[in-house]
């Protein structure tokens, strides 16, 4: 008997529904940063600017394409004071939803939509809040520089604000009302009640499904389009396919020792 042979075959291959390379070994939009993405993110966002989004990737311990232009539209969003409108919030705050939660008043319910906009930036933002090391760094360098802070609500929200309100967010009525709600009624919930949705694109809301909204507006629907905009032309300017043997021998000594 082989015990190491016998796991071997019992292994099955398990596919990600968004992988990080194509099937020529491409990567895709979920794939890694490179570094001549930043010249072509910092047309998309000229006030963060190309040396801002090298160094938010240079935090990044292997970075990725969506984590650092997530930061980078976040960053540009307070900067450009495209700020969000939230009830009872009287501080400064772009605050990004990773999906939209809103009140159906048609079957008295809480409704959730994903759309390709938002999953685009769910992933990455829920990666980037468990670089607690990266993450560390960047509030570092934003507070230095900007006087800004980077955080995240639970189910799910990125959020910019000065960092001299950053305990007067998490003081708030609404950051705890975000959160817990938030939680209360996330996908996992919603899905058992069939009020878990996928909609084509943030640009088909109504304006009326966004007034349904706590947090979800036209500052927000604005800041996807741009954000699938920079990454899509990120895509197509700048391809490329990572050699994976760069880093297999590494890999081989940090599991193995040897």
């Amino acid at each position: 008997m082989c015990a190491i042979c016998d796991f071997y075959s019992s292994l099955s291959p398990s596919k990600k529904s968004a992988p990080a390379l194509d099937g020529d070994g491409k990567r895709t939009i979920h794939g890694y940063y490179h570094e001549g993405d930043a010249v072509v993110l910092a047309r998309h966002y000229p006030l963060t600017g190309q040396e801002t989004i090298e160094k938010l990737a240079s935090f990044i311990n292997f970075p990725r394409l969506l984590e650092v232009a997530g930061l980078a539209e976040m960053i540009e969003r307070y900067l450009e004071e495209s700020f969000s409108a939230l009830r009872d919030v009287a501080f400064k705050i772009a605050s990004n939803p990773l999906s939209l939660l809103f009140w159906s008043s048609r079957n008295n319910a809480v409704y959730r939509v994903k759309t390709p906009e938002t999953e685009l930036l769910h992933g990455a933002m829920e990666k980037m809040a468990l670089r607690r090391g990266s993450f560390d760094r960047i509030n570092d360098f934003l507070g230095g520089r900007y006087g800004l802070a980077l955080t995240y609500g639970c189910s799910c929200c990125v959020i910019v604000v000065a960092k001299t309100d950053l305990a007067t967010l998490y003081e708030s009525q609404f950051y705890h009302d975000r959160e817990g709600l938030g939680r209360f009624f996330d996908s996992d919930v919603l899905t058992a009640s069939e009020s878990l949705f996928f909609c084509s694109s943030v640009a088909d809301v109504p304006p009326g499904i966004l007034a349904a909204s706590a947090d979800f507006g036209h500052a927000e629907v604005q800041s996807y389009l741009r954000f699938a905009a920079a990454t899509g032309a990120v895509m197509s300017e700048n391809p490329f396919i990572p050699d994976l043997t760069d880093h297999l021998m590494k890999a081989k000594k940090f599991l193995t020792g040897a």
